[in-house]
Order: C-alpha cells, then sequence, then structure tokens
C-alpha cells in the first residue's frame, strides 16, 4: 500500500512481492472481501479472504449495459478509481499493471510521457501496426480508437472494467477484436460545493546498469587505435592500472522528478450535479533533456429534467508537450556504452562550442550528451473530448439511451538531427516537422427491456452505433541546412525539400443486440451478437458478423451447499 508495486497470483494463491519490513499488502479478489494485512518484517505469510455477498450484488458495466456480478457470464476485471488514484501515477495504462488478471502493460521505452503497450490474453492478430493490438477505450459509452492514455487523469475515473472475452468483440465489433477498456468518469456528488486539492511528488534512478569493462583501450589484436575501423572495439592494448578511469554512465544519468496536482471543485443536488477538474503534471526523466508536461481540464455534470429523463455531459480539454531523446540504433544508450572509460564524457565541446571528437575519424561515437543538446525531438499535443448522454425511462421495464461524442485532438511534432552527429552528417542535416489532425465522431442509441417472469428473468438490448473518422497528416521535409542551428524548413536547401499531404476517412456502422437469461438467478446464458458495415471494404462486401454465447452457474447458490455448515 502506498507504491505502484502489485502483482497477481498463480493458479494455487501462491505469489512474492517486494515490500517494506513496516508496510502493509491490500489482497483482494471478485467475490471477496479485501484484506490490508501489515507485514511485520515477515517473508512468507498465510492469507485467507472471506466470501462477501456484497460485492456479488455490486453492478459492473458490460459493454453498453449495467449487470449484477453475480450474473456475469464473460471473463471481466473491474478497477475502482480510488484505487488508481492512490498510486500518483499519471499514466492510467501502467496503473493496470497487476490490476486485472490477463492484462499485460509493457512501457514502450522509458522516457518521461512515454505510451505503453497493453494486451489483453495475449496477442490476438498478427498485424502490428494501426494499434491493431490495441484494446478499444470507451469513456463513458463511446468507443475512441486514438485514445491516447496520457489525455486521462486517474483522478476523473469512478471505475475500469475490463472485457476480455470474445463479448468485446461482440458488442464492440472489430474494434474490440483485442478486448475492450470501458471507463467511467466521475460526474459529482450530492451536497454542497466541496474543493479538494491534493499532489503528489516523486524521484527516479536507473534500477541496474550493464558491467563495462575497464582494462583495453580502444583498437584491435592488442594494437591501439589506428584507423576508423576500430573507433567502436575495446580489443586493444591492456592500460596501466594506476591510469584515470570515468564513470561515464554514472555520469550520464540523473534523478528524474516528477510532481502531480489536482484540484477538484463539485457540488449537487437530487435534480443536478456537476464537477469540474483541473491536472497538471511535469515531469523530468532520468536521460538529461528528457520530459513531458502535461495540463488537463474537465467539466462533467448529470441533470435530471424529468422524473424519467437525464442528461449526462462531460466537456475535457488537454495539452501536453513531449521532449524526446534518440533511442535505438546510432541513439544515447549505444553511444553512452561505446564511449571509452578513460574519456572524460562531460567534456563533449570545445572551446568555439563544436564537437569535441576523440579522432578525427567520420564513425566516432556520438557523445550522449552532445547527442541529446543537438539532435531535437518533440511533440504537442492538444486535445477535446465532448460526450452527452441522454436517458429516458418510459416504464419500469424499458431504457432508452442515446449517446454522441467528439474526441479531436492536434499533434504538431519537429525532428532537428543536426549536420555536426552522426546521424545528419551526411545530409549536413536533416529537419522533419508535421502536422496531424484527427477527428472522430461517435453516436449509439440503445434500447433496453428487462421483465421478469416468475422464476425466469430476461432482459433484451438492442442497439445501433455509427463512428465516423476523419484523420490528416501534413509533413514537411528537408536538408543540407545552412544554419546548423535553426530549425525551419526555410533553413534547408530548395532541392531537397519535400512536402506530402495524406488524409484517411473511415466510417463504421454496426447493429447489435444482446439476450441474457437467468433462472432463479442461479443458471444464466447471454447470447449476442453484433454486424458491422465498414467503409473500408468494397460495398459488395462491406458486411460482418460477430456473435457469441456464455453461460454461468453460481453453484454456492444451490440449497444443497448452503445448508452444509462446514463450507462457507
Amino acid at each position: 500500500i502506498g507504491t505502484t508495486s502489485g502483482v497477481e497470483s498463480n493458479g494455487k494463491g501462491q505469489f512474492s512481492i517486494t515490500a517494506a519490513p513496516n508496510g502493509k499488502l491490500r489482497i483482494s479478489f471478485i467475490g471477496y472481501r479485501t484484506l490490508e494485512i501489515p507485514v511485520n518484517g515477515k517473508s512468507f505469510i498465510n492469507i485467507s479472504l472471506d466470501q462477501s455477498t456484497k460485492e456479488l450484488q455490486e453492478t459492473v458495466v458490460v459493454g453498453y449495459s449495467t449487470q449484477k456480478k453475480s450474473s456475469l457470464t464473460g471473463a471481466l476485471s473491474t478497477i475502482s478509481g480510488k484505487t488508481l488514484a492512490d498510486q500518483a501515477n499519471p499514466n492510467v495504462a501502467q496503473l493496470l499493471q497487476g490490476k486485472a488478471a490477463g492484462v499485460q502493460v509493457t512501457a514502450v521505452n522509458g522516457q518521461p510521457g512515454a505510451n505503453a503497450f497493453i494486451r489483453i490474453r495475449g496477442v490476438g492478430s498478427f498485424r502490428t501496426t494501426d494499434g491493431a493490438q490495441d484494446p478499444l477505450f470507451v469513456v463513458d459509452g463511446v468507443p475512441s480508437t486514438t485514445l491516447e492514455y496520457n489525455a486521462l487523469n486517474p483522478n476523473d475515473i469512478e471505475t475500469i472494467t475490463v472485457l476480455k472475452g470474445p463479448e468485446a468483440a461482440a458488442l464492440y465489433g472489430s474494434q474490440g477484436a483485442s478486448g475492450a477498456i470501458i471507463i467511467t468518469t466521475k460526474k459529482g456528488s450530492k451536497g454542497g460545493g466541496k474543493l479538494t486539492y491534493d499532489n503528489s511528488f516523486g524521484y527516479s534512478s536507473y534500477y541496474r546498469l550493464p558491467t563495462i569493462q575497464n582494462k583495453y583501450a580502444r583498437g584491435s589484436n592488442g594494437v591501439a587505435l589506428t584507423g576508423s575501423d576500430e573507433v567502436v572495439k575495446f580489443l586493444g592494448p591492456q592500460l596501466p592500472s594506476e591510469g584515470k578511469v570515468y564513470n561515464n554512465v554514472d555520469a550520464f544519468f540523473g534523478t528524474g522528478q516528477r510532481q502531480n496536482h489536482n484540484l477538484t471543485f463539485e457540488a449537487g443536488s437530487d435534480k443536478l450535479s456537476y464537477r469540474l477538474s483541473t491536472f497538471y503534471q511535469n515531469t523530468n526523466g532520468i536521460i538529461p533533456t528528457s520530459s513531458f508536461q502535461n495540463l488537463g481540464a474537465r467539466l462533467a455534470g448529470t441533470a435530471k429534467i424529468l422524473k424519467n429523463l437525464e442528461i449526462t455531459t462531460s466537456v475535457a480539454f488537454n495539452s501536453n508537450d513531449i521532449s524526446k531523446v534518440p533511442v535505438g540504433d546510432g541513439g544515447v544508450f549505444q553511444n553512452l556504452y561505446l564511449w571509452p572509460y578513460y574519456d572524460d564524457i562531460t567534456n563533449y565541446l570545445n572551446p568555439d562550442g563544436t564537437r569535441r571528437r576523440l579522432v578525427s575519424a567520420v564513425s566516432d561515437a556520438d557523445n550522449p550528451f552532445y547527442l541529446v543538446n543537438k539532435d531535437i525531438n518533440r511533440e504537442q499535443t492538444r486535445r477535446t473530448i465532448t460526450n452527452v448522454g441522454l436517458t429516458f425511462k418510459p416504464t419500469d421495464w424499458l431504457t432508452l439511451i442515446a449517446r454522441g461524442g467528439v474526441d479531436a485532438y492536434n499533434t504538431y511534432g519537429t525532428s532537428f538531427t543536426s549536420p555536426s552527429t552522426n546521424a545528419g552528417l551526411a545530409l549536413k542535416g536533416i529537419i522533419e516537422n508535421y502536422n496531424e489532425t484527427s477527428r472522430i465522431l461517435s453516436s449509439n442509441f440503445l434500447a433496453t427491456v428487462h421483465k421478469d417472469f416468475g422464476d425466469f428473468g430476461a432482459s433484451l438490448l438492442v442497439g445501433a452505433t455509427n463512428d465516423d473518422q476523419n484523420y490528416e497528416v501534413t509533413t514537411a521535409y528537408g536538408e543540407n541546412l545552412f544554419d546548423p542551428n535553426f530549425n525551419s524548413i526555410n533553413n534547408t536547401l530548395p532541392t531537397t525539400q519535400r512536402n506530402k499531404y495524406s488524409v484517411t476517412r473511415h466510417r463504421l456502422f454496426g447493429a447489435f443486440s444482446k439476450l441474457d437469461l437467468n433462472y432463479k438467478s442461479l443458471f444464466f446464458i447471454s447470447v449476442t451478437g453484433r454486424n458491422d458495415w465498414s467503409s473500408s471494404l468494397p460495398v459488395a462486401n462491406n458486411s460482418y458478423f460477430y456473435p457469441s454465447i456464455n453461460g454461468a452457474f453460481v453453484l454456492s447458490d444451490l440449497p444443497a451447499f448452503k445448508e452444509l455448515s462446514w463450507l462457507n
């Protein structure tokens, strides 16, 4: 408790976790009461959880509707917003790690603001581009295929439901083929105005580093460096033991700093409630010049217009700036480990401000300090998400819901490769700027009928969705810089300049239904089906169907088991 560490138990209920001797562990499992126990310096603890009938009666969001946990027929996990907010991590994707069985979260890299890969029950497609393996995000009933995890503030989340089985594809079509993550946000609470502020601060450093040899100089076959071929080889003569040794790796990495701030005001009555939240996140990475700034605001509310008519709405704005460093082949890590330990890596400039080289050879490694200060890669994203929903209940057995939403963002990025670094040396510098604009219009209409017939219960959901996406990218590219330090396409040789404009438009219409049947709340069966029509396919063959069927049996509710005094 109080850390970001979390693990899952194996099939036998066994797990291993690193915890402070005076820390506490929170143990939870669906259908059982959550337990908090002190470690008290123990290395082995026996834990027993008590069953909770209350939790089984709680409702969870399943696709376009809600169900009691005891009546679930599909595989899903539910995480409360409080669990996420308590961990002081601004990235929603990373907060899911260890919170839901079958969900794997892998950071793209360790840079501030970096996204993460989320995989539900492993890889579900051979395609690796266009987010084909990413789960669908659904915020307040409106799907979004381009939502960045940084645009979500954990403090605004009420619950997260992870749909893992075929039910996700049956309800959300091809967009939910890799699972769905359904997010319900906070809309305010009843009572007088309440102002809340909280913050968190954190520090980060590298965990461990590879061992680097410090006995042999650069060269080959015991011979010292004589040409460009031996620049990155450390097979030269053995150095004297009394020579100066620099800890260049430790000198390069710094201490990362992170701060998060949340300011919220909410109020409400029986007919109207609203919530205004703002947040600010600032992260400086352990790599010099890497940083992430994130600022957002969100206004949400619920109003009961009539006795049986309710409207919910939300408007969110997010602005983030990311400063990245070169990674991969020729990046900072590769050059850092190639730098000789007998040279001070912090001394990377000549007195006149030009690049200091170890040798005159063109293939000399880039000094990582010089690289992060000269090669620039930055992104600025501005995003607005708007949702509106109407719920009408003309009778106690019929519910009609209409929702609409707009997810629009603009990203401006710049990549500046200095003519004095190895990547830009041959072309005398490279500049590439791009402007990316996306707009998604989503709408859906749902009708739910629920009736009980003696010992039998039935619920029928019928609905339709329409998603319209427009995506545009404009890029400008140029080489051969006139001024080696000025980032502008006009600073490149005109004959090398290239411009490209691309636009992608896609529309997806879907119709779906779901039938839930139960007998005495013991036996449950759920049948779902969805048909999609996609504009990406030929008109004559643009339709495809997703069916599914699930069943459940609550064994513990049988009278024969309830009468057993030794079974709880």
